[in-house]
């Protein structure tokens, strides 16, 4: 199939709409505004609805369409999953950053659509190690 047209747009995590502006970029195109609402929401529907997204968008010949989420470096997204607390160590507090592995693994998954997950997870835990993160 033929790329007919690419589009970077900005649009908030969950909050595809298919009323204008939106429905009116896509459907000048040819694509279907409610369904690229409907798919796009449900992809970021774990994310936090604040978050701003670069969603770069293929629409091919037969008006089909596929987008990639863009925007966001690893890092803020584990900030925003990961938790602090508190352990005693010879008597003094120290605060540790952690993750849940569940939360790590489908953080992941969001991050490397479609990769091989064992390398995804090398490359995700390579960044926790820099940031001093610890898996629970």
């Amino acid at each position: 199939m033929e790329v007919k047209n690419k589009l970077v747009l900005y649009i908030l995590s969950q909050g595809a709409d298919a009323a204008p502006p939106l429905g009116t970029v896509l459907g000048n195109l040819g694509v279907n505004s409610i369904l690229f609402c409907k798919d796009f929401n449900s992809v970021t529907s774990d994310l936090p609805n604040f978050l701003t997204l670069r969603v770069k968008i293929e629409v091919f010949s037969n008006k089909s369409y596929k987008f990639t989420l863009e925007g966001l470096p690893l890092s803020p997204l584990l900030s925003l999953v990961s938790f602090e607390r508190s352990l005693w160590i010879k008597g003094k507090n120290i605060l540790q950053r952690c993750i849940k592995l569940k939360d790590l693994i489908q953080l992941t998954l969001f991050f490397f659509p479609g990769y091989n997950l064992r390398a995804s997870l090398a490359i995700v835990l390579g960044t926790l190690k820099g940031l001093n993160v610890t898996v629970i």
